[in-house]
């Protein structure tokens, strides 16, 4: 007998197959072979039938096995031939698939319909859809506020997890009566964002009723506080932007906010969004007013107690050329 050939086959499950083959043997009185395995490649403790086939495919093989096979011919009498030379097969180990997240969403939530989130192996390629729904017109993909994708079919390879916002702007009617839908709203990036402040951000469809626009904001999205309101009462047949301030933040901390609209027809979200207020900057008491000659400088030191509070000596100088009566602050010359 011919020596044993060896060929893979596709990997169609978690366990693994593989296609073995051999030339037939020229004994005319050869009615089939037999495929004997085993794992040490001296005892071969099973056999498959193959019949009077010259290839056979072995299924079942486990991730990181390993496996010897070897081919024997019989005749009609069971009598068998001299087993070919053996051959060896080691299994690739099983890899283990890191799984990513993709989470999609429309907004408003009315607006339409999104397709394509679920959990994917990192390095797969997902597209994720958005479809408008009627009297809206799909406007951009964002994530974490950032502008993703301008089609509204959005593909990339995932390399970690991603929660993917599908923005949607309502149409406009084309006529003077008002709708009866509430107005539709997308909270937008923040801005001007100081340890203490911050400008919020959105735009509002008032389908053509007067509408009020404000912002809750806070520490999580059960937020907590709120801005001022902006109402709208002209300009009802476009899109507008509203801009209103968060007061009072606390510095180094993440703040979440999201616009509110309200017509006379319902309440709309434009859906959460957060930014981090950057860190203080050190403090210097106010001083006593001192007389400082022009062309002189004046050294303030901070002298608040805690070493982690104290900062180097800040210098003002009044330069030559400041008015007579001029004065020294963190601003300047006054």
């Amino acid at each position: 007998m011919t020596a044993l050939g060896l060929a893979l086959s596709p990997l169609v499950r978690a366990d693994q197959s593989v296609t073995l083959a051999w030339n037939p043997s020229p004994n005319a009185s050869v009615a089939g072979y037999l495929i004997l395995s085993g794992a040490d490649g001296v005892n071969f403790g099973s056999q498959v039938n193959a019949g009077n086939n010259t290839s056979w495919t072995v299924a079942g093989l486990q991730p990181g096995s390993t496996n010897y096979f070897e081919v024997v011919a019989y005749d009609t009498n069971n009598v068998q031939s001299p087993p070919s030379d053996p051959i060896k097969y080691v299994v690739p180990a099983a890899t283990q698939l890191v799984m990513q997240t993709v989470a999609v969403q429309a907004n408003p939530s009315q607006a339409g319909a999104v397709n394509g989130g679920g959990s994917f192996a990192t390095g797969s390629s997902v597209t994720v859809t958005a479809t408008a729904n009627s009297g809206y017109t799909f406007t951009n993909w964002t994530e974490n506020g950032i502008v993703q994708c301008a089609s509204p079919n959005y593909s990339f390879t995932l390399a970690a997890n991603r929660n993917l916002t599908a923005n949607f702007t309502a149409n406009s009617t084309g006529n003077s009566s008002p709708s009866t839908a509430a107005p539709s709203v997308a909270t937008l990036p923040a801005t001007s964002v100081s340890s203490a402040n911050a400008t919020l951000n959105a735009t509002v469809n008032s389908n053509l009723s007067a509408t009020t626009v404000y912002f809750e904001y806070g520490p999580t999205t059960a937020y907590g506080s709120f801005t001022a309101t902006n109402t709208f009462s002209s300009g009802l047949a476009q899109a507008q932007t509203v801009a209103l301030s968060a007061t009072a933040l606390q510095p180094g901390a993440t703040v979440h906010f999201q616009a509110v609209a309200q017509d006379s027809f319902g309440t709309s979200f434009g859906g959460d969004m957060a930014f981090v207020t950057p860190a203080a900057g050190p403090l210097v008491s106010s001083v006593l007013a001192q007389f400082v000659s022009v062309g002189s400088t004046l050294l303030v030191t901070n002298t608040v107690s805690g070493a982690s509070d104290c900062v180097a000596g800040l210098t003002f100088c009044l330069g030559a050329d400041a008015p007579a009566g001029s004065s020294i602050s963190s601003a300047g010359v006054l």
